[in-house]
């Protein structure tokens, strides 16, 4: 869907690749490193965070993690999260954080405790009943890896607070749209288009916005998936925006397929992607690979993004990587007001009894329902 651009982890789809989306120790970042430079894409491995003692971590990003996951299935205690972000702020390194589900560690105000007003990525949508009360926090960066929520939320076992996450989305109180790849939510173009035409349906005109444009709400949606992540990685000084001095990946669409199926992509400049006739189909297939991810060109189009740590030590040079390499780094100052039209920090409550989200005051609920979705099974039959 003309994502030029991927910030993760894992092996592999193995156990724990699937389930927690990071990259854990030095020689599996390295191999991962290694086998990204036939790949037409930027990248950014993630080191897992879990840990009781500062070199575990020190060793992951020396071996060119360019942040690292905290995830619950690891144990997110506020032990190990104090760690992990204590050694954060020494190597201005962005942490993500998938909070506590079950409570086994503490609560939402233990975990909040735990960060210590230091800035950190969360997924509201993810954890505990109360986790959109993140949306209510300055030095949180929170990003939803659902994809749609509110057309799918009657459906859904707390289907309040996440038919509330679609609502703090529409507020710019939620500033990132990510996929989870490959866990459930990838397509994340397509997730960002479809809410905001189910927000546009439920919920009118923004204000701001014209009767005859949505301008605010396409920002606001658009700076989800492009500027916004690429700030709160640390990465904004070479992608998520088109810029003189930056990175030249492009996506170009024509406007009917908008959202869905690019008509061309660039990588660093040299085309990656196109639509290509098969004379056995009745119209352009799925994009194919083209050029820039063939031959010696693969690792010059491209890049791959490491901790600053193990720029400077030389990682490239180490493993004999031909691949350009970029160092992370100002995220660690970053809070919600740096969110491009995502700025929105209200004070979020949670009724305990009824799971009724309420921010600033006003009950965040989606009166009515969406018939039909655009940019589905129509634009995909060829």
């Amino acid at each position: 869907a003309g994502t030029t651009t991927m910030i993760g982890g894992g092996t592999g789809p193995t156990s724990g690749s699937l389930e927690t989306g990071c990259t854990p120790g030095p020689l599996n970042l390295q191999r991962m490193l290694r086998a990204a430079e036939g790949l037409p894409m930027n990248l950014g491995f993630v080191g897992k965070g879990n840990a009781s003692r500062p070199e575990p971590l020190t060793q992951q990003l020396a071996a060119g993690a360019i942040g690292l996951a905290l995830h619950e299935d690891w144990g997110s205690t506020p032990a190990a999260i104090d760690n992990c972000l204590t050694l954060a702020e020494v190597t201005d390194t962005q942490v993500l954080l998938h909070a506590d589900t079950l409570h086994e560690s503490g609560f939402f105000t233990d975990t909040l405790a735990a960060l210590c007003g230091r800035t950190v990525q969360v997924l509201p949508d993810a954890g505990a009943p109360d986790a959109p009360r993140w949306a209510g926090v300055d030095h949180v960066l929170a990003g939803s890896a659902t994809g749609l929520h509110a057309t799918g939320a009657a459906a859904g076992a707390r289907g309040t607070t996440r038919a509330a996450v679609a609502l703090l989305h529409e507020l710019g109180a939620i500033g990132i749209v990510g996929s989870g790849a490959p866990a459930p939510g990838s397509g994340i173009v397509v997730r960002a288009w479809q809410m905001a035409h189910a927000m546009k349906i439920l919920r009118g005109t923004l204000p701001g916005d014209s009767a005859r444009a949505d301008n605010l709400r396409v920002k606001r949606y658009l700076a989800k998936f492009t500027i916004n992540p690429a700030l709160a990685w640390g990465i904004a000084h070479e992608v998520g925006s088109i810029e003189v001095g930056k990175w030249a990946d492009l996506v170009l669409w024509r406007p009917a397929y908008f959202g869905v199926r690019p008509s061309l992509v660039l990588k660093g400049g040299v085309v990656a992607a196109a639509p290509m006739v098969d004379a056995a189909l009745p119209g352009p297939r799925s994009a194919a690979p083209l050029f820039a991810g063939c031959g010696r060109l693969a690792p010059a189009a491209s890049l791959s993004f490491v901790s600053r740590s193990a720029l400077d030590a030389g990682i490239g040079e180490r493993l004999g990587l031909a691949r350009r390499l970029a160092a992370a780094g100002g995220a660690r100052t970053l809070h919600r007001r740096d969110m491009v039209h995502n700025a929105y920090t209200p004070h979020v409550e949670i009724d305990e009894r009824s799971g009724a989200v309420r921010a600033d005051g006003r009950l965040l609920v989606c009166e009515g329902a969406v018939d039909a979705l655009p940019l589905t099974q129509r634009y995909a039959l060829f």
